[in-house]
């Protein structure tokens, strides 16, 4: 016998609401949720989502919810009192909404430099595509420790209606970070604020003398005057780009050119990157966003004599035409013996 698929259930009698995207908690990639969802996997670093507004409806109170569901509609049921638009957090947590406090980004200002991101140590803001952006709304206390970091005026503490600040829910979430950064995994997992995003390091003016002598113990200075530098991390829109000379560095280059610093650092910004172990198809299309909305003054590719790294000299002459940007362009070979051919 033919049984029909219940209403309640059919996508066909869902609106633009019943299906919605929310940031992965660990990684920071959108993640796409139907409402019936009770988790799902995000694609990009593997971790189990649990859906921030899980809703089954008729489920909580339809006879043969079981049946038709399964164990989702007996987890539900044994949930007493949980309306249908209560939002249901890692699985089984019933959280609600009210008017509070909490922190508001406009992504027309952030230019997503990174340096709101140590200051929220509930880790509640993210950098997602070259923007800073409020994980969920459970992670955010509404203090607002971060807007006194913002050069931008991007950040601001609104009211609005929100999900309860949930303590437990954020050290679950440091917890789940602590463990990805402890394993030995591809995937770029966001281990620390300093790893995830750019975060400009202070000029050397602004250095206490002695504290710069206390830790260089007479060596000579360092030229790197922002971080961080690998090509992966770096947003598009990063302020030590703006108008600048860009120094495009091999991975091994600083280890094979003794005076790495002075010769091509100083006075530069610095990006980083490996040509035969590195997303290169990534590192493309970072390259044309960095070439377009930069006014780069100068561009330098430094790389070793090996042929695998010629691919660096490739990739940005390539990004560099798909740009459309005129920017002058210098390339420097060195050899393994550690001299410049």
């Amino acid at each position: 016998m033919f049984a029909a698929k219940c209403p309640g259930q059919d996508t066909r009698y869902w609106t633009a609401d019943d299906i919605y995207e929310r940031a992965c908690p660990v990684c920071g990639k959108m993640i796409e949720f139907m409402k019936t969802d009770t988790h799902v996997r995000c694609a990009n670093c593997k971790t189990k989502v649990p859906n921030p507004r899980f809703n089954l409806g008729c489920a909580q109170w339809c006879a043969v919810a079981e049946q038709c569901l399964g164990a989702d509609a007996k987890k539900i049921k044994q949930m007493s009192g949980s309306g249908i638009d209560s939002p249901i957090i890692d699985g089984g947590v019933k959280m609600s909404n009210s008017v509070r406090k909490i922190v508001s980004i406009d992504e027309s200002k952030c230019d997503g430099c990174g340096l709101c991101l140590p200051s929220c140590v509930e880790g509640a803001l993210q950098i997602v595509d070259g923007k800073a952006r409020l994980v969920s709304d459970v992670y955010c206390d509404g203090l607002g420790n971060c807007l006194g970091e913002c050069p931008q005026n991007a950040i601001e503490i609104i009211e609005r209606e929100a999900l309860e600040f949930d303590e437990l829910a954020v050290q679950k979430r440091m917890h789940k970070v602590a463990a990805a950064c402890s394993e030995d995994s591809v995937q770029p997992v966001p281990c620390c604020p300093g790893s995830m995003e750019t975060i400009s390091r202070p000029s050397r003016e602004a250095v206490n003398r002695a504290e710069l002598l206390e830790c260089s113990a007479g060596l000579p200075e360092s030229e790197l005057n922002h971080w961080p530098i690998q090509l992966d991390l770096i947003s598009p829109e990063a302020q030590f780009l703006k108008g600048r000379d860009l120094l495009i560095a091999a991975d091994c280059v600083p280890f094979a050119y003794a005076d790495f610093h002075r010769s091509f650092l100083a006075g530069r910004s610095l990006v980083i990157g490996c040509p035969k172990l590195d997303d290169v198809d990534g590192y493309h299309q970072k390259l044309v966003e960095i070439f377009k909305r930069n006014q780069l003054k100068s561009i330098t590719v430094v790389h070793m004599e090996v042929g695998c790294c010629f691919g660096l000299s490739r990739l940005v002459r390539a990004a560099l035409q798909e740009s459309g940007s005129n920017i002058p362009l210098e390339e420097i070979v060195i050899g393994v013996d550690g001299c410049r051919k």
